[in-house]
């Protein structure tokens, strides 16, 4: 409890928006992101206004920017081999979780966890499961409580168990800018402007 205090209080004076109880491993953040109590955030790299919200968990990850994550979702699930003598990873560890395994040589670690890759501008929504080794495109929206355990296209919605496209999403911006895949790219008053001009056409 006391490391936990020490850390919270040591990133607040870098001026890092975390909250408390997160762990962050092996991670790159920014002030321009924030992390939610009790995050753990492992071998990951968020963009910039990037957010987690309270509870998730999140490993071996490639997040890009304006992407808002919801309560409760865990991104990069483990995997264990489903052909071997068993699932268990104590028949095919040396050892696991500092308990003696039954193995003589460590087997199948570059599955246990495979890259997920989070494109720009994605909505995760509460509760979400997203196995490790999916890429979810940019502008995605995923809905509360949906299972990904494959691709998913730019600009689409989906939601479900599991997930699956609902619709895509408005593209009228892209059509009349021809930029939309790229707006979170540029500088900050540039995206102001944009936001600006955005907003006297609606």
């Amino acid at each position: 409890m006391i490391k936990k205090i020490i850390h919270y209080y040591v990133r607040r004076l870098k001026g890092l928006k975390i909250g408390f109880g997160a762990a962050v491993v092996n991670s790159k953040i920014t002030n321009k992101n924030w992390i939610g109590k009790n995050v753990s955030l492992t071998n990951t790299m968020l963009g910039k206004y990037t957010y987690i919200s309270d509870e998730s968990r999140i490993r071996d990850a490639t997040i890009g920017a304006f992407c808002s994550i919801g309560r409760n979702v865990k991104i990069g699930l483990g995997f264990h081999p489903i052909s071997y003598i068993s699932t268990s990873p104590f028949l095919y560890r040396k050892s696991f979780l500092g308990i003696k395994g039954f193995s003589e040589k460590d087997l199948f670690i570059e599955q246990d966890y495979r890259a997920t890759a989070i494109g720009n501008d994605v909505w995760i929504g509460d509760n979400v499961l997203v196995c490790g080794g999916c890429n979810i495109g940019d502008g995605v929206v995923i809905g509360a409580g949906s299972i990904i355990t494959k691709d998913l296209a730019p600009y689409g919605i989906y939601a479900g168990v599991p997930a699956k496209l609902i619709k895509k999403r408005n593209d009228k911006y892209q059509l009349e800018e021809g930029q939309l895949e790229s707006w979170w790219n540029h500088e900050e008053s540039k995206i102001k402007k944009i936001v600006r001009n955005y907003n006297e056409r609606s």
